[in-house]
């Protein structure tokens, strides 16, 4: 069982196609802990991430929205607020940025906002820029 101080703000990693965490995911873990204590969540989509690009970027929605029932879940059991959304900083790479974007979207749907993502995409990916033009990013303070 894990358990996670709510007192604390969350960040929460994604990687990229055809990564895991391994690399970069745990070496940004550290770097967010060095800096601040807080929660840090790693996901692990690799068992998706290593599909053929197109079948990984379907993976991708659906990774999204397993995240954003992730955040809801977490904020249910810590007081049910709508507002508590804004507690948790989203971190992706490559095809994990647009999972972040997928699982702001889905949330603000909902009526929640989060407190930030920041993406960074590689040169030459596609992105959906319906979606990314609905993506507000804060730059960070």
């Amino acid at each position: 069982m894990v358990y996670l101080n709510f007192c604390l703000p969350e960040s929460l990693i994604d990687n990229g196609r055809g990564s895991s965490n391994e690399h970069w995911g745990y070496r940004m873990r550290d770097a967010l802990l060095t800096r601040e204590d807080s929660n840090v969540i790693l996901t692990d989509w690799s068992g998706g991430a290593f599909e053929s690009y197109g079948q990984s970027t379907g993976n991708a929605r659906l990774v999204g929205a397993q995240i954003a029932e992730l955040i809801k879940f977490i904020i249910k059991r810590n007081g049910d607020s709508k507002d508590l959304a804004n507690r948790f900083y989203l971190i992706g790479f490559s095809l994990g940025a647009q999972i972040t974007g997928y699982a702001g979207s889905r949330l603000r749907q909902e009526g929640m906002k989060l407190s930030r993502i920041t993406g960074k995409i590689r040169k030459g990916v596609s992105l959906d820029r319906q979606l990314v033009a609905s993506v507000v990013i804060k730059p960070h303070m």
